[in-house]
């Protein structure tokens, strides 16, 4: 219904059947994956699996069998690396194989852009110096009125203090504190700063 699912091997082995349809349904580490790139009305069944090795140590991995609902359904695999390009070739979705976290709004297109720049630089390093270059570009603005919002700030401080140990004397539930808040609001106004401004 257009939302991933992520199960971890033990939420998987205590609720080893799913059932679809599924427009993708699979098993991944860090950098690898193998999932159904073809719709799948039925329903999968996870297993854990322990491939012997040398020296009396094994491997845990999981498993999953799948189960069409109608006999003779082709189904078509991905296995192979977390690679955004060859993920997106296959459809649009596939790219969501990868766990970008809540962040994905953001870290997709700046790893599209990373992708773009490395075509014309064909190095990673300079890549991502001439990404992080843009983006202080794009912040410059926001940067610059920030600071001037903060100089401004400063400006007003020590009348702000004087103003503030004037008062001091007085409890936070006083009627004498609205004074002291028109007061305070009046050399804002007199420089043109904006408190908000500085974040």
């Amino acid at each position: 219904a257009g939302k991933v699912e992520r199960l971890t091997p033990e939420k998987a082995a205590e609720t080893p059947v799913q059932q679809g349809p599924f427009r993708f349904l699979g098993v991944d580490d860090h950098y690898f994956v193998s999932f159904v790139v073809s719709d799948l009305n039925g329903s999968a069944e996870f297993k854990p699996l322990n491939l012997p090795g040398p020296d009396n140590t094994s491997r845990r991995l999981l498993g999953y069998t799948l189960k069409p609902s109608a006999s003779g359904q082709p189904i078509r695999f991905y296995v192979g690396p977390k690679q955004f390009d060859e993920l997106q070739a296959l459809g649009p979705d596939y790219v969501r194989g990868i766990d970008f976290g809540m962040f994905a709004w953001l870290v997709v297109p700046l790893l599209s852009t990373l992708k773009w720049i490395y075509n014309f630089t064909g190095n990673y390093g300079w890549s991502i110096i001439l990404l992080t270059i843009i983006i202080n570009l794009v912040m410059f603005p926001l940067r610059h009125k920030s600071s001037v919002q903060m100089r401004k700030m400063q400006m007003v401080q020590p009348q702000m203090k004087a103003i503030q140990d004037r008062y001091a004397h007085l409890k936070m539930t006083d009627p004498g504190r609205q004074k002291m808040q028109e007061e305070v609001s009046a050399p804002y106004r007199e420089k043109g700063v904006n408190p908000a401004m500085g974040c």
